[in-house]
Order: C-alpha cells, then sequence, then structure tokens
C-alpha cells in the first residue's frame, strides 16, 4: 500500500507507481507528498486534478523519503526510469533448486483437489505456436461464497444463476478447462443497497504443467495459471467508472455497440463492453440540456467559465433545452450533437436505487474478462475452441439471461 504518514521529521515524500486501470490500459504517476488512494476518483497532485482513474490493482508502488531540498525533477526522473525498466524487463525469475528429499522418507500422497481459482485475470498471452489448453476432462469445484451482509433471497437467486451458467451444454462435460465459481456478498459503502458479484472462471488446463492436478478418482483435471470468466455484478455501478459519492458528476453517455438476447450492450469510455440490465420503471441516467451544462461550466470560473457564460446569453430560443455533446468544433463551448458519433453529457440518477428494498436486485452488469491480445470473434473462436474465452463466450449465448432480468426490480 502507498506510504501516507511516518516520514521523518524534514523530509518529503517521493512516489511513483503504476495502476492496472481495470480497460487494460496502464496508467503511471508521480509526485511529492502522501501516495494517493487507490480507490477510483480524481486524484491530486500537489493541488490539482490530473487524471481520473477506475478502480483497479496496484501494480507497483514505490515510496522513498529524500532530503526536502532534494532535486523533485531529478528524483521523479530516476523513480520513473527504475520502473520503466521493472515493466519491461523480460527475465523471469530465478526459480530456485529444490532440495533434495531423505530417501528413508515414504513419497509424500498427492494433494486433494483445490479450487486454487484466481479471483479475476485474463488468459496469458501466447507464445509462437500455442495452441491452447490440453483436451482433457475437467474437474468442477463446488461455488466458493464470501457473505458479509446476510441477504438470504439475493443469496439463493444468485446460486440459481450460476448453477444455470453450469448446465448449459458447453459446462455439462468441460474439456480443456476446470470450472470455478464464487459469490461474495457486502453491504454498499457509499449507496443505500448491498453488492454482490458472482463468477464463474475458467482456468485452462495444460497436462504437461507441474501444477497441474489430476484427480484419480474422476479421472479430470484442475487447470492453472489465469483464465477467463463471467462477472456478474448486481448493485454496482463500478463498470459504469461512476463514483456514488459524486452525485452530481457529469459522464459521457455510453454508446450502445450492441444487445445480447434483446438486452444491450454499452462500451463505457475504453472499458470492456458490459451487459447493461436496469429495472424498467426509472431511468438510471439522464442526458443532460445544453443550458444546464453551461450554467455549470459558468460556476466553475476560469476561461472556460467565461466562455460559457457568454454561449448562455447567445442561446438562440429553445436551444437551451436541446441535449448537451461534447464539443468537437473549434471554438464551440457545446456540441450540438451532429452525427452519429456525437458524445452525449449524461448524469447519473442518484435516486436509482431504492432504499427500501436494499436487498432487492436493482441493478445487473455482465462483463467477461479477456486480454488485449485477445479479440473475441469468431476467427478467434473457431481457431481456440478450448480456450477459456472461446468457451466462456459459448456460456454467455447459452444461457437464457431473462431469468436474471426478470429478477430486476
Amino acid at each position: 500500500m502507498p506510504v501516507h504518514a511516518h516520514e521523518p521529521k524534514g523530509t518529503v515524500l517521493h512516489y511513483v507507481d503504476a495502476y492496472d486501470r481495470g480497460d487494460g490500459n496502464l496508467a503511471k504517476s508521480s509526485g511529492v507528498g502522501p501516495a494517493p488512494s487507490r480507490t477510483g476518483g480524481t486524484h491530486l497532485r500537489s493541488g490539482r486534478a490530473v487524471s481520473r482513474f477506475l478502480p483497479g490493482t496496484i501494480l507497483l508502488c514505490m515510496a522513498t523519503a529524500f532530503p526536502a531540498a532534494a532535486s523533485e525533477p531529478e528524483l521523479h526522473r530516476k523513480l520513473l526510469g527504475i520502473l520503466e525498466q521493472l515493466q519491461h524487463t523480460t527475465q523471469p525469475m530465478p526459480t530456485p533448486t529444490p532440495q533434495p528429499q531423505p530417501t528413508s522418507q515414504p513419497p509424500a500422497p498427492a494433494p486433494a483437489p483445490r479450487d486454487v481459482s484466481v479471483r479475476s485475470g485474463p488468459s496469458i498471452a501466447p507464445s509462437s505456436g500455442w495452441s491452447g489448453p490440453d483436451d482433457l476432462p475437467g474437474l468442477t469445484f463446488p461455488t466458493s461464497q464470501r457473505i458479509r451482509k446476510k441477504a438470504p433471497d439475493l443469496q439463493r437467486k444468485l446460486m440459481g444463476v450460476l448453477e444455470g451458467l453450469q448446465r448449459v451444454p458447453q459446462m455439462t462435460d468441460p474439456h480443456g478447462v476446470s470450472v470455478h465459481s464464487g459469490l461474495t456478498i457486502v453491504p454498499s459503502p457509499a449507496l443505500p443497497v448491498t453488492m454482490a458479484e458472482a463468477r464463474l472462471h475458467l482456468l485452462p488446463i495444460h497436462k504437461n504443467d507441474k501444477e497441474t492436478y489430476f484427480d484419480k478418482k474422476t479421472g479430470r483435471y484442475q487447470g492453472v495459471g489465469e483464465g477467463n470468466d463471467i462477472e456478474i455484478k448486481v448493485n454496482d455501478i463500478e463498470r459504469m467508472g461512476l463514483n456514488p459519492s459524486l452525485p452530481d458528476a457529469l459522464f459521457d453517455e455510453p454508446r450502445q455497440v450492441g444487445t445480447l438476447q434483446g438486452l444491450p450492450i454499452y462500451q463505457f469510455r475504453s472499458a470492456k463492453p458490459i451487459v447493461l440490465i436496469a429495472a424498467k420503471d426509472r431511468q438510471l441516467w439522464r442526458r443532460i440540456t445544453a443550458t444546464e451544462y453551461l450554467t455549470r461550466a459558468a460556476r466553475a470560473g476560469g476561461p472556460d467559465g467565461e466562455a460559457a457564460k457568454r454561449a448562455l446569453g447567445q442561446l438562440a430560443p429553445g436551444a437551451g433545452d436541446r441535449p448537451a455533446c461534447l464539443p468537437t468544433r473549434r471554438g464551440e463551448v457545446v456540441g450540438s450533437c451532429e452525427g452519429a458519433q456525437a458524445t452525449y453529457v449524461a448524469s447519473w440518477n442518484p435516486g436509482y436505487f431504492d432504499a427500501k428494498r436494499p436487498n432487492a436486485i436493482q441493478l445487473v452488469t455482465i462483463r467477461i474478462g479477456a486480454a488485449r491480445f485477445q479479440q473475441p470473434s469468431e476467427k478467434y473462436f473457431q481457431e481456440h475452441p478450448l480456450d477459456p474465452l472461446t468457451q466462456a463466450y459459448k456460456v454467455r449465448e447459452q444461457y437464457d439471461w431473462s431469468q436474471l432480468a426478470n429478477l430486476v426490480e
């Protein structure tokens, strides 16, 4: 975790870190002072906002205390140089030499199968000549549950969804992957609802991998390493890149890029596309008007604020009631929303979630985790039929998602 305090008196903290933003991209930063938190949102460096990061995994964080008189640019340059070397190194970690076992000791019994699936993570990029997992039968493990808030009805419904996913044709006799599932139910830290995550995780089976386990009783294998998963989040707006603690924040309205069994698939910024299932009787977000957009910009002040004030005074009758879009032309303060590629500015509805029904399924997002090198296409699926990504997409296609959609209240 980043260092926040306890530096020696008379020193300042210089840091450099990198994040996995959750969308397949890497973001780096450096600065002076307490290292930023990893909860997403706007991070401040020396009193100014530099970027917004989606919640993700810390890939690297270094923090070092130096004398306050030290040159900040020089220190940052050195730290960033170290980070670049670490990111681009291709040397494998040294493998420890196994210690010889006494010959008088009987061989250790084979370990029992255990679910060692990771919480999430896409498959490792294939090397030259890689042909995918071996065509061997895979184990299916019981669902691992982590319940931090009691919600029996929600738990029962989501367990039913996970069981349904494992009953589709692709999973009745899994080959090339072992099947792992998990369910987490926790209270939301910022919303008046219970959040949940149901996950079906597929690990590739490689017979020659020394970590691969073979269960003699069933004749099936357990996959190793990282795989692909179907992630189902309930009452959680993380995948939309929204911050519930900023109910008035504006965001770019996502583009609908497809459908799954009639359910919309949206692209939120540069993150992986997600299937979104919302309640039918209320809106999750709304497009704001040009007047709202310009009024907010004017309140912010500065040169942009002055330009917004002038634009407000020049609005033609009725023009202020039209939706606001991002400006695309030189001199524009608010876009005209002309053309198919127009990006509408939206505000999410903080009253969407019904606090009187905290354990109800009110919002669902569905996503398949995949590495950047993987391009989910028919060509990829045909060339890699046993790949966890291919099988995850087949499971997604074969499951009847109306069963889950009907549970959204």
